[in-house]
Parts: C-alpha cells; structure tokens; sequence
C-alpha cells in the first residue's frame, strides 16, 4: 500500500509540477530530488493527507447523502425541462438564473457561456489546505500559491472541463460497459406450424413464454445467491455500525427516489415503489448488514483500496506522454488493443457517440424489463405473421432507443447542468471529509469564562 502511494505521489509531482517547475530552474540535481521537490514529495505523503473521516462517515455519505444531491438535480433538471416547452426559454439560461449555486457564473460576449468561478474554487482549496498542511507550510504564502493554483489549474479545472462535456461521458460510457451477454434466442418455428398454428393464440402465450424463461433463469442464479445471502447473514458485519446509521429507518429511501426519478417517476410504478419504501424501512438493519458488506468487499477493503489505487495509478500513467512511459516493454497485446479501441472512440463524433450510447444502453434492457418500464399499447389484432413480427421487434428496438435518449436528456446531456452537479458533489465531499471548513472558529482570546452563556434575565 505504501509504495504505491509513493508512486502515485511521485507520478502526479511529474505530471502536476514538473510540468511547470522544470523550466524555473537549472539546477544539476535531479529533479526529482531537488529540496523543493522533497519538500512537495513530503507534504503530500506525509499522514496529514489520510482521509480525516471513519467508515460509518463513508456508509452515511454513500447511502443517504449523495443520492440525496444527486435526485436533487435530476429532479431540477426535470423542472427546468417543463419550463422550456417553447423555443422562447433555453434551457441552459433558465438553469443558471434559477440555480443557486455561486460558483456558476455566466459570461455574454457574442455567445452566452457558464463558466466555474475560480475564485470559489479557490477559496475551498484554502479552506482544505488549512486543514491538511503543516503550519508552516501554511504561513508561508508563496508556497500556498504554488499548490493552490497547482491544483486549481492543473486538476480541477481541467476535470470540471472535461467531466462536464456529455459527449465526454458518452465516452466514458462505452469504455466501461460492456454489451451485455444475452441468452440465445430460439430457433424459429417451421414453416408448416405457422400454416396450421392460429396466429392470435401464438402471439397469446409470446409473453408467457418470455415470463417462464425470465423466471427459469432466475431459478438457475437461485442457489448461489441464497448461498451468498446466508452467508452475509451469519457473518459479523466487517465494520461496527454507530446507533445513528442502524436505527435510521430513512437510509435506503433516497436509494429509492433516486431510480425512480432515474427511470423518469413512472406512474404506473409509483405503488410498486411505495411498497418498496414500507419494505426497506422495516428490514433496514438486514439491507444495511448486506449493504455494508458489499460496500467493505468492493470499496473500504485493504484488497478494494490497492485495486482502486491501481487504477489510479494505471490513468495517470495514461496521462503520462514521456518516451520512458510509452515505450514500456510491459505493454501487452491487450492493453495495445485497449489503446486501439479508445483512439477508435475519440475519432467518434458527438452524435456518433450519442447513438452508439443509446444503441449499448438499450441493450440491457430485456424484455420483460422493458415490457414493466413502458408497457405496450393495447393490439387491435392479435394475428400476425412473422413480417409483422418482425416489424415490432424493430418498432420495440427503436422505442428502447427513444427511452433511453430520453433518459440520457434529463440526466447528463447538459454540460451546464452537469457543471452544477459537479459543484455541488465537490461541496457534498469535502464537508464530509473534512467538516472544520464549515465549523466557526472561536477568536484567538476565547477561554471558558468568556465562552459560557450570558445569564437569564427575568
């Protein structure tokens, strides 16, 4: 663990300060091994840095928290969308006169942009290095400069830039998902039993049929997940749970509204969901053991937190174009046919992306899911042939493509919106990892005399 932290420090000084720092000087040391490098190399590592935070912090953020912020937005995105029914309203103008976010700032040249206050950004990074600097380090204003508008400039601003682009995210989409693995689908009927079968009671049984395969699959993944749901009940949960978290009976209800407003608050759905919501609530403590176990096997694990590491360590390593970097004997043929596949996607258009997203994504949703999502308009006629059927598979296809479209619109197809996301996750996670910047300083002349109460006057 440690020495990847030192590679992951040494990794982002070349990347973040070198950068700019190798010009200023023409000192014969390395420069990697320079006093102010050190000195660098020394704050970032030193124990000051470790996440200032327990793991229940963590649990809360993760199950309440962050799907609170995020159904949030989605929610005001939503709202925003109503009002812009006509071409008289753009959405991204109504977004920002509405949004409360300081941060965002709007410029009107010739065109109308909404940028990232840097001053707000500033003033957090302030904030922050407050906390985790030396005080020395601290008071020593030129040295305070150098980091804050390293970081300012180097890693926020560029990750606000980028992140908040949907094409980008299209992006990011299809690096990481992969087409999902669907069963094989049944050989078709001869052609005789279409002559002497009736079409309508065909088409009759058709979701039947889908509904027993459905069911027979889950029959088949049954065992192995009973065995694993024993197995999370009789073990201990690998973190002590605090009374707050175990007695909340609210902690998987922002869960909840968050995939039904992610799903676009289907009416039909709404008692299904009202139901959910009386289930959670009374076997919370069962979900939150469950919950807790996942989250410490895939996320707060010695084993999860070197993998995480690890992939930190491989994209900074992508970011880095030194010749020692990218002619590497280790690279495999693999990685050599990941490389391919991304230098494909960044030639992709916008709207090529877009619809390879919406092609990917509409691909998960089977069938019988779909059928639950947006159910199917009433037939006039059940007789059909099998160029009819034909037909409606591609008609269901090309719906599939329009709800997901939809979903994509009211979620990240926005790069202002997306920008006010970011914003406000970067609030949401630095006052949970370090929640000093909020609290009021007392005055340098405090003392529990000063400090008590004013009596009462009656």
């Amino acid at each position: 663990m440690r020495e990847l932290l030192e590679q992951l420090s040494q990794l982002a000084i070349k990347l973040f300060i070198l950068t700019w720092y190798s010009p200023l000087t023409n000192s014969p040391t390395p420069k990697l091994h320079q006093p102010f490098i050190r000195h660098i190399n020394t704050i970032i590592t030193t124990s000051k840095l470790s996440c200032q935070t327990n793991t229940n912090t963590i649990i809360n953020l993760l199950l309440l928290q962050l799907p609170l912020t995020i159904n949030r937005h989605l929610e005001y995105i939503q709202t925003i969308q109503a009002l812009t029914t006509t071409e008289q309203h753009d959405f991204n103008t109504l977004f920002i006169q509405l949004h409360p976010h300081p941060a965002l700032i709007k410029t009107t040249t010739t065109t109308t942009t909404v940028t990232v206050s840097p001053s707000y950004l500033r003033l957090l990074i302030e904030a922050i290095l407050k906390i985790l600097l030396p005080k020395n380090d601290y008071d020593s204003e030129p040295e305070r400069l150098i980091i804050r508008e390293t970081i300012l400039n180097l890693l926020l601003l560029p990750l606000f830039t980028t992140l908040s682009q949907p094409a980008q995210i299209h992006r990011l989409l299809l690096s990481n998902l992969s087409p999902p693995n669907h069963p094989a689908p049944s050989p078709p009927l001869p052609q005789d039993s279409h002559k002497h079968a009736n079409p309508g009671f065909f088409f009759l049984l058709r979701p039947f049929g889908d509904l027993i395969n459905s069911l027979g699959l889950l029959l088949l993944h049954l065992p192995p997940l009973l065995g694993a749901f024993i197995l999370l009940l009789s073990a201990p949960p690998p973190i002590p749970l605090n009374h707050s978290l175990l007695n909340n009976t609210h902690l998987f209800l922002p869960l909840l509204d968050l995939t039904f407003t992610l799903l676009g608050k289907p009416g039909h759905l709404g008692q299904l969901f009202w139901l959910l919501k009386i289930v959670v609530r009374l076997f919370h403590r069962l979900l939150l053991k469950i919950v807790v176990r996942v989250l410490y096997d895939h996320l707060l694990s010695p084993s999860a937190t070197t993998k995480h590491l690890q992939a930190v360590l491989a994209l900074l390593h992508s970011l880095d174009q030194s010749p020692a970097a990218t002619s590497s004997p280790s690279s495999s043929s693999s990685e050599e046919e990941e490389a391919g596949r991304t230098r494909r996607e960044e030639t992709w258009t916008d709207d090529e992306s877009q619809a390879k997203v919406e092609e990917l994504l509409a691909s998960y949703l089977s069938r019988p899911l779909f059928t639950l999502l947006n159910p199917p308009a009433p037939l006039l006629s059940n007789d059909m042939d099998q160029q009819e059927e034909e037909e409606e598979e591609e008609e269901e296809e090309l719906i599939k493509r329009r709800f997901v479209r939809l979903a994509l619109a009211r979620t990240v197809n926005s790069s202002v919106a997306n920008q006010a996301l970011l914003l406000e996750l970067l609030d949401l996670f630095s006052v949970a990892l370090f929640p000093q910047i909020i609290e009021p300083t007392p005055p340098p002349s405090s003392s529990p005399a000063s400090s008590s109460p004013p009596p009462i006057i009656h």
